[in-house]
């Protein structure tokens, strides 16, 4: 008796939804135990790890691991924790990894006479990671909703309405100290800046890129930070576009530590709307009002047309002893970072 082809076609089909139960489940148990394996080896090391109700689940096409209430300290005190917490790939490309934080994700690092305490803080968290066969993260993208990040118990708080990080370390480490050890890019929107910043206490929005030059510290202490300061660390910083009052930026500059592990740097950048600064230094009573005409008849001179009618100054941006200061003229003072 001959099977109909139809017959044929069904049992295939089953054959491959049995396989492919079968592959999915392997690689669920695989997951879960691999959580749980490395729970176990940091507990082992010191570090707290908790969190409850872990699954896994999104069968047929997606691997999803899930967590309820997340804390992970490791024994230097780096924290995270987050009330709810999962990340998911296709189980066909497992290194592709999407996650998700819920519930005010935060990342602490109290002091130890050697470092700051840092504290970071968001109401969510969102992003996809790359990693590579032995399990490292080649490549990190993330997404945050109202983030604020500070020195804890200080007022040197910064907060905005989001920030997005992306992150890609290079395929080889650096062999020297002028070799790229680490890409970054920030956008953030909506920066609330502490003090009285002299252009208003928001920042619309930033996009920044930043190569850190040289081996990255493994960790933010003072003698690590140290040690690759020292080795000539530095890092190259690209302003893409920043919209601050009524002043638009753009520009780059190299940024360094100096003895007291504080950033100094000095670049180049194109401002929009200059004339905005010297109606804030008068109105801050910096400079009379025949001074911040004269500035800026001046600079105008100096200034060239953009192709919408706009001046743009091309000027020196230099941070010295915390004062960032675009051509002669002090725009902002930046908080010392306190490592004791």
């Amino acid at each position: 008796m001959r099977l109909r082809p139809l017959s044929v076609a069904v049992a295939f089909v089953l054959l491959l939804l049995l396989a492919w139960t079968a592959y999915w489940s392997t690689a669920a148990s695989r997951l879960k135990g691999w959580v749980e394996a490395w729970a176990a080896a940091e507990r082992a090391r010191g570090s707290t790890v908790d969190f409850a109700d872990l699954t896994v689940a999104g069968f047929p096409l997606e691997l999803r691991l899930e967590a309820r209430a997340v804390l992970v300290r490791r024994a230097d005190g780096l924290s995270l924790s987050t009330t709810r917490l999962s990340a998911a790939a296709e189980p066909w490309d497992p290194l592709d990894v999407s996650f998700a934080l819920e519930g005010e994700p935060a990342v602490a690092l109290p002091a130890d006479g050697a470092r700051p305490a840092l504290a970071f803080a968001a109401s969510a968290g969102a992003g996809r990671a790359e990693m590579t066969s032995e399990g490292a993260i080649a490549a990190l993208a993330m997404t945050f909703a109202n983030p604020a990040v500070g020195v804890m118990g200080t007022d040197a708080l910064l907060t905005a309405n989001a920030l997005d990080i992306a992150l890609d370390w290079p395929d080889a480490p650096p062999a020297t100290h002028t070799d790229p050890g680490l890409f970054a890019g920030l956008s953030v929107r909506d920066l609330a800046l502490p003090g009285r910043p002299l252009m208003g206490p928001a920042v619309q929005r930033a996009n920044l890129r930043l190569t850190v030059k040289g081996a990255p510290p493994a960790d933010l202490t003072r003698p690590a930070v140290a040690a690759w300061s020292d080795d000539g660390g530095t890092v190259e910083l690209v302003v893409d576009a920043m919209d601050w009052g009524d002043m638009r930026l753009s520009g780059d500059a190299t940024l360094a530590l100096d003895g007291a592990l504080q950033p100094v740097g000095a670049g180049t950048a194109t401002v929009i709307g200059f004339e905005a600064l010297f109606d804030r230094l008068a109105a801050t009573g910096r400079l009379d009002r025949a001074q911040a005409m004269m500035g800026k008849t001046v600079l105008g001179l100096l200034a060239k047309p953009t192709p919408d009618g706009a001046l743009a100054l091309t000027a020196p941006i230099t941070l010295q002893d915390r004062r960032l200061t675009l051509g002669p003229v002090p725009i902002a003072e930046v908080p010392p970072i306190r490592w004791e």
